[in-house]
């Protein structure tokens, strides 16, 4: 019996070491988690007969350290849930290895292939949440945003002098026939930049005369209301009158160089005549060029957005993680990855930063959890163990040797 005995300590030793040298390889593996392997004491109708390998588990509850990598599509996860993959055959791996890039057809993949999960996005660019699909990026350029709204807010100077316009006719080259002006850029529907001026002039206690050129051409007569347009202040500095007007500049007009009709809403409703300078609070407006894609980003929410030259960005989709009641007993796979067992529970999906889940650290890995360190010291123990195991055989065999001579 005490063969056996020894035996099995040989074998629970040789476990052992099985499982510090995996974790000692992994030491550098991205989103690797450290493994232990317990064991138990064994009887045989009371007597005793050894020890029992028992299983081998990875430790979820350290998630360890993270670092910056500068790759777009590098994730880390900074808190609880898994990643979540599938393969070609259609089998669902969860992972804390968020290094993942793109194939040739735009899916965010590992390095197996295996395809990221999560919610895409409609042709609208709004999130589809609750279906989870491959996420894949559109490479191609964003095509350009014709400018509809223009929002200006400023203060006019109550105390600037009046200009009378029966003396004095406007003239933008001239300073002396107006007192200010600001500009904004538009946008046609080809994505042409355009510049729409608005040039100030105080006609009369609390009013004043706004003239609107396009890219230095007068623009009055585009105008709705026709212009100029005339601002209108009560004796408190508000303005009551003449806020919005609408710029329309019509098709084939030379101005567009061949770009679709525009219609521009213009707002100056935060416009203010109170006693000191002029100055611009805001000068906003929408629509954009066509942009070639530069890059993409991802948010501590796991949403995904390519980035354009023209400054501007698109969202792509979003990450989903994963969560299960018990995750020690998943399965280990390939790829530093696990698979769904009946023991582990049915995987509880949501999104980063929202509830038990992580939020996402971009251009970042999860280092592995391995503790060298420590890892080398329980080697020693285990070293202990096996010589031990091995010289109690080998007085058990000297005691037989002795046994069968005294016979």
């Amino acid at each position: 019996m005490s063969y056996a005995i020894s035996v099995s300590g040989l074998n629970a030793a040789s476990q052992s070491l099985n499982t510090i040298s995996m974790d000692i390889a992994n030491s550098a593996t991205v989103g690797y988690m450290e493994s232990t392997t317990t064991f138990s004491a064994l009887y045989a109708g009371g007597q005793a007969a050894g020890v029992s390998s028992g299983y081998t588990t990875q430790n979820f509850s350290a998630l360890g350290t993270t670092t910056f990598t500068g790759r777009d599509l590098d994730m880390a996860i900074t808190g609880d849930g898994f990643f979540i993959t599938q393969g070609a055959d259609g089998q669902t791996y969860y992972t804390r290895a968020g290094n993942f890039h793109q194939d040739e057809d735009g899916y965010i993949v590992d390095s197996n292939g295996n395809r990221v999960q999560g919610y895409p996005v409609d042709e609208n660019g709004n999130i589809m949440s609750g279906q989870l699909d491959d996420l894949q990026l559109d490479n191609g350029s964003m095509p350009p945003m014709e400018t509809s709204d223009v929002d200006l807010g400023m203060n006019l100077d109550q105390n600037a002098e009046i200009i009378d316009r029966t003396t004095t006719t406007f003239d933008p080259s001239d300073p002396n026939s107006y007192h200010s002006t600001n500009s904004t850029v538009v946008y046609d529907s080809m994505g042409n930049q355009h510049t729409v001026s608005q040039y100030y002039t105080k006609t009369a206690d609390g009013s004043w005369e706004v003239q609107v050129y396009m890219d230095g051409q007068p623009a009055n007569g585009y105008c709705t209301p026709p212009g100029p347009q005339t601002l209108q202040f009560d004796t408190d500095g508000n303005l009551v009158s003449g806020g919005n007007f609408t710029l329309d500049i019509p098709l084939n007009d030379p101005l567009l160089q061949g770009a679709g009709a525009m219609s521009i809403e213009v707002d100056l409703t935060q416009t203010t005549q109170y006693a000191v300078p002029f100055s611009n609070q805001l000068n906003s407006s929408n629509g954009y060029p066509a942009g070639d894609q530069t890059g993409v980003t991802v948010d501590e929410y796991g949403n995904i957005y390519a980035t354009y030259s023209n400054g501007e960005t698109m969202l792509q989709g979003q990450v989903v993680l994963a969560t299960f009641p018990n995750p020690e007993a998943l399965a280990v796979a390939d790829n530093t990855s696990w698979t769904q067992t009946s023991t582990s529970g049915q995987p509880l999906y949501g999104t980063p930063g929202t509830g038990v889940y992580g939020g996402i650290e971009s251009q970042s890995l999860q280092n592995s959890t391995t503790d060298v360190t420590g890892e080398m010291v329980y080697m020693m123990e285990v070293q202990r163990n096996y010589q031990a195991n091995t010289k109690a055989i080998a007085v058990q065999s000297q005691l037989d040797q002795v046994l069968m001579q005294a016979i």
